[in-house]
């Protein structure tokens, strides 16, 4: 069926804290492939499972490479209030992707981190760029009454260490949700890079940083 990433960030951003997806989603998540998926469970302690797909998926290839075989695999266990996750995603000729996920709740505040390493193969490694980069992500949610919640999101991405290449975000989005189905929010994102990225972002040499302002008001059916 049509699958989504075990780990990160939704495809669709109505189940996101936040309206903006992260630089992490983009990078390290190829989310939403048509696939096959088997899933097995040890009650609420553990999850296990593997996967396997031929590309064609959101941020799946692009102008160089095609995915023609990849597999994931994955376990995710309970300790407590805490939940922890390992997650591979192998293509065969293209890029891999192993993340770490800690998500927990305290006492009405729910945190997690991300941190995402991904490594290309020789057949689409530039001989002019690293073969791999890194990226982390810590979330914050404090519920600050029944219906008013502030979740930030701070990332960081070295995109390639050989040409110092880097990016920074700062996302915040104050939301009130004064019944189950209804909610309103705005949101502040920024985010700041250096080198190469730039270019490849907004297509200057001079551009280094954007702010992006967000509202969003809906009614859940």
């Amino acid at each position: 069926g049509l699958l989504w990433a075990k780990y990160g960030e939704a495809p669709v951003t109505i189940l996101n804290p936040h309206i903006n997806r992260g630089v992490l989603f983009v990078h390290y998540n190829p989310v939403l492939f048509a696939g096959l998926r088997v899933n097995y469970s040890v009650a609420d302690l553990a999850n296990v499972y593997v996967g396997y797909n031929q590309g064609g998926g959101l941020f799946q290839g692009n102008g160089f490479r095609s995915v023609n075989d990849a597999i994931e695999a994955g376990v995710s266990v309970n300790i407590d209030t805490i939940k922890v996750g390992l997650h591979m995603y192998d293509e065969a000729t293209g890029k891999n992707f192993y993340t770490l996920c800690v998500k927990s709740d305290f006492g009405g505040t729910k945190a997690g981190i991300q941190v995402s390493v991904a490594t290309e193969d020789d057949k689409v490694q530039s001989p002019t760029t690293d073969d791999s980069s890194w990226g982390a992500a810590l979330f914050v949610q404090p519920q600050i009454t029944d219906t008013v919640s502030v979740p930030v999101r701070i990332e960081y991405e070295n995109t390639d260490a050989k040409k110092d290449d880097d990016i920074w975000t700062f996302t915040i989005t104050p939301t009130w949700k004064p019944t189950k189905n209804t909610f309103a929010r705005v949101e502040v994102s920024y985010a700041s890079w250096k080198n190469a990225f730039g270019k490849i972002s907004d297509g200057t040499t001079g551009k280094d940083s954007r702010t992006v302002y967000a509202l969003e008001i809906g009614y859940l059916f």
